[in-house]
């Protein structure tokens, strides 16, 4: 995984937003978000610090951008190129 995810990685992120976003309102809240991070298999306060670092307007939702930004930094994290410490 690079620093930047790529066009087809953002299409997965894309559609796995849509169906995330269970009401249609182009965002996903914390609780959702935050059990989608932790399917990625990192722990809880890994996936507490991501959520936190793409959070970055503090309305406990998320947009598309943040959402697939918090995707990819899991998966980086999870890959071990990425220390959420």
């Amino acid at each position: 995984l690079g620093a930047v995810p790529t066009d087809k990685e953002l299409r997965k992120y894309a559609r796995l937003f849509q169906r995330t976003d269970s009401d249609a309102d182009a965002l996903v809240s914390e609780e959702q978000a935050k059990e989608v991070f932790g399917r990625s298999g990192i722990d809880e306060n890994e996936v507490a610090k991501v959520f936190g670092l793409v959070d970055v307007y503090g309305r406990r939702r998320l947009a598309f951008p943040e959402f697939a930004t918090g995707i990819h930094l899991a998966s980086r994290a999870r890959a071990g190129s990425w220390n959420t410490a």
